[in-house]
């Protein structure tokens, strides 16, 4: 488990664990393309997963890096079966914010879902 507010000195910081999607702006659906890189087919954005592997640009908070490692495993096999399949990149990441009210309830939803997620 990551940890959570009052684990730091600074008790007002959280940390979480997140996923980034490193991927070519042409290759993405068009509703999460960013039309300012239009010029620059080949530009990489960098986008989150939601709790249900769907690419979105709100990330996913994660309460443990292995629940995160193990999402991200699974995304790969279904990402494989997209149009992107050979063009992206997954990296787990462990952020800190301050919003610690915020990611603490965020970290139990979408871990929840992600859980669940895994489940099937």
């Amino acid at each position: 488990m990551l940890r959570g507010a009052g684990d730091f000195k600074n008790r007002t910081v959280v940390e979480y664990a997140t996923l980034d999607v490193h991927i070519k702006n042409r290759l993405l659906p068009v509703n999460l393309r960013h039309a300012h890189y239009e010029s620059d087919a080949d530009f990489v954005v960098t986008l989150g997963v939601s709790p249900t592997g769907r690419l979105t640009n709100k990330g996913v908070y994660l309460d443990s890096v292995e629940l995160a490692e193990e999402f991200a495993q699974r995304l790969t096999s279904v990402f494989d079966k997209r149009k992107y399949k050979s063009n992206y990149e997954i990296k787990v990441v462990v952020r800190k914010s301050t919003c610690t009210k915020t990611v603490t309830r965020h970290k139990i939803a979408d871990s929840q879902k992600v859980r669940e997620y895994l489940a099937k």
